[in-house]
């Protein structure tokens, strides 16, 4: 089989969930069982590709001989592969041997040991690797101690992803075949799914594990992560990312500053700074790291917890003021650029003005005042660009030059903002109490008029 595999054929089998759910795929395990007769084709085919590489793409056909072939396919293949008898002293064909005559029903952990060990030989081959890689996984599946497992697993992933750039496709279907091998709770799924991540990422193709990032939260609960472990999962995830979908690696950053307060946030502050969809800082900006930036005696770090502290609660005029004082000196130094700091503080500015008219009236005058527009600059697309953002909701009155809003993002929720909304809640309390009296009213009126007439 060729490790070359269409993009979308590799992004439906990454490693999933095992969740009942129906919109939750499952991927199989394999198309093939672990029988005795299979186990000794792929003693004879490693055989091969070690002895006589002339028999070995007819034990590799071997390998792959479904009940449906036909008499005289399996009596041309028998022919060939009659030959091997010469293999049968071959360490690896005569424990195999040794336990099929055993009639033991599991094979003991030394035997699958050494077919797991023999997997580079297989990995070399031209077509039917993945077969051959899943009839070692049926063995694998065999092995009933924790530590015995862990150490095959641990032996499969680095041969899978040694030379990350060859056959990069199959080993990533590879990988997720032995996921899916593991039991659900099992620890040993994150080892394999990092090596997932480790080989995507050189590969060039951790997009198509995306789809699985869903269910990241979840499978983590599954398998018991430390909150070490947890932390440094998630630092390799934003690490991944970073090249590819900044904002994905900036929301794992996050988590990664959640569990490990004594990391340090700059490298967060910097990426929610210059990411354009990163608008809402106030759970950056409540993170214990952050705060203790505030009385660091690095001046560095006292400089970054300003700035984001603009972004989170202040206005485009503290923002200037903070740029002139330290825009070119040290931001720029930084790797910061004003332009888009400067979209981004303006929308901010909006978002503010907005929240705090709610149900209101915004002029035009007074929008382009406070994000401080020249006459060339559109009040109108400052607003649409607001309410893309999904900083707020409104309709322009463009005879009457106001925005009407109804509804607006409240850059931090602070005391103020709960006692807004107890009154508001208050407010639809007693309207519904009055609307229940109205209707209670008209229903003994009608039932009045009603006995009235029946009388």
């Amino acid at each position: 089989m060729s490790g070359k595999r269409s993009r979308q054929q590799i992004a439906t089998e990454a490693p999933v969930h095992d969740a009942h759910e129906e919109d939750v795929p499952t991927a199989p395990f394999s198309n093939f069982f672990f029988s005795p007769s299979l186990l000794r084709d792929l003693a004879l085919l490693i055989a091969c590709l070690e002895k006589n590489e002339d028999l070995a793409l007819f034990a590799q056909d071997q390998i792959v001989l479904h009940d449906d072939s036909s008499d005289e396919e399996i009596a041309f293949h028998e022919k060939k592969l009659a030959q091997t008898d010469k293999l049968v002293e071959f360490p690896l064909v005569k424990t195999t041997q040794a336990y099929i005559d055993s009639g033991s029903i599991s094979p003991p952990v030394s035997l699958v040991l050494e077919y797991v060990d023999a997997l580079p030989r297989i990995l070399a081959m031209d077509k039917h690797i993945e077969e051959s890689f899943n009839l070692v996984l049926a063995l694998v599946k065999t092995v009933e101690t924790d530590d015995d497992l862990k150490l095959l697993v641990e032996k499969f992933c680095a041969v899978v992803t040694k030379d990350p750039l060859d056959k990069s496709h199959l080993k990533l279907k590879l990988l997720t075949n032995l996921y899916n091998t593991i039991p659900a709770t099992s620890s040993l799924r994150y080892f394999v799914y990092k090596s997932i991540v480790s080989l995507a990422t050189t590969s060039d193709d951790l997009d198509l594990l995306t789809p699985t990032f869903t269910y990241l939260d979840a499978w983590i609960l599954e398998w018991k992560l430390s909150p070490k472990e947890k932390a440094d999962f998630y630092l390799l995830l934003s690490e991944s990312l970073e090249n590819i979908n900044k904002l994905q690696s900036y929301e794992f950053l996050l988590k990664h500053l959640k569990i490990s307060p004594s990391a340090s946030p700059k490298k967060a502050i910097h990426m929610a700074l210059s990411i354009p969809e990163v608008l809402n800082f106030d759970p950056l900006f409540t993170l214990p790291s952050i705060q203790s930036l505030k009385t660091d005696t690095q001046p560095e770090s006292k400089k970054y917890y300003d700035l984001l502290k603009i972004f989170v609660s202040e206005s485009l005029e503290q923002f200037e003021s903070w740029w002139k004082r330290e825009g070119n000196s040290w931001a720029v130094k930084q790797g910061m650029e004003y332009a888009g700091l400067n979209v981004k503080i303006k929308l901010l500015t909006l978002s503010s003005l907005a929240a705090n008219n709610i149900n209101g009236e915004v002029t035009y005058e007074m929008i382009s005042s406070e994000l401080k527009l020249d006459a060339s600059e559109s009040v109108e697309a400052w607003v649409i660009d607001g309410i893309r953002a999904g900083l707020l909701e409104a309709k322009m009155n463009q005879l009457n030059k106001t925005v009407v809003v109804s509804r607006a993002t409240h850059r931090t929720f602070t005391a103020t903002q709960w006692l807004l909304l107890a009154q508001k809640l208050g407010n639809w309390k007693d309207n519904l109490d009055n609307m229940l009296q109205v209707v209670g009213n008209a229903k003994l009126l009608a039932e009045e008029q009603v006995a009235v007439v029946e009388n």
